[in-house]
């Protein structure tokens, strides 16, 4: 497995768990979160930072982090389609989506969340970008390897 692919997956569980928590409206402490992950308190800042960029409102108070009015999707919904995915994007493979009663194969490259909505990115067959919502997703599976 690739670095990349390690950090990523990473990235991703960690940005999962805080928004998990930022989603039941509790707040986060960055030395308790870093502990929690095995990571450095300057990481998990940069995890926030990510999340603010990606633009969840997130306040500072008495050195807890929490997100004011913000509409999230609960990601929780999601961990099945995330993990197939973490393990497609780890082992190069492309995954079949089903959405809206079409499918789609494609590369995927990545989970965002923009404005508190979760999107997989990725590269379908005829080159294109996509970025398709995973509310939207009806079925996800890995492609077999060749």
């Amino acid at each position: 497995m690739s670095s990349y692919a390690h950090n990523y997956g990473s990235l991703l569980i960690r940005l999962n768990a805080m928004l998990a928590r930022f989603y039941s409206r509790a707040s986060l402490v960055p030395s308790e979160v870093a502990k929690e992950f095995g990571v450095s308190e300057r990481t998990v800042l940069r995890d926030l930072n990510r999340l603010k960029e990606s633009g969840c409102p997130i306040e500072k108070k008495s050195g807890a982090y929490r997100i004011k009015n913000c509409v999230l999707e609960d990601v929780a919904e999601y961990t099945g389609l995330i993990k197939t995915t973490q393990k497609a994007i780890k082992k190069h493979r492309n995954v079949v989506v089903k959405k809206d009663g079409e499918k789609f194969v494609i590369a995927p490259l990545k989970i965002e969340n923009i404005d508190g909505l979760w999107r997989l990115v990725g590269i379908d067959t005829n080159g294109r970008e996509l970025r398709l919502r995973l509310k939207e997703i009806i079925k996800i599976k890995r492609q077999k390897g060749i």
